[in-house]
């Protein structure tokens, strides 16, 4: 099997993961097809020469926060 090239949201290159992990990764819809083979299929998916991760923030991938993000005020800071 080949590996496939993985690009950051802004098309930086990340690194290669194999095909079998490439395909779960737009099965999760975590990442695109930015280049595929056109004569090649893996199931419903054209077979990728490179992905590029979606920029999803947190509440768009379905994800819960675990805490509040807060700004930290100048008296919380000299409490320390």
């Amino acid at each position: 099997m080949d590996a496939v090239m993985v690009l950051n949201a802004d098309l930086g290159p990340l690194h290669r993961v194999p095909v079998r992990h490439a395909i779960r990764m737009l099965m999760r819809q975590v990442a695109e097809i930015h280049e595929a083979e056109p004569d090649r299929l893996i199931g419903v998916f054209p077979m990728p020469k490179i992905l590029r991760l979606c920029d999803l923030t947190p509440a768009e991938a379905g994800m819960e926060l675990r805490f509040q993000p807060s700004v930290p005020t100048w008296s919380s800071t000299v409490q320390r």
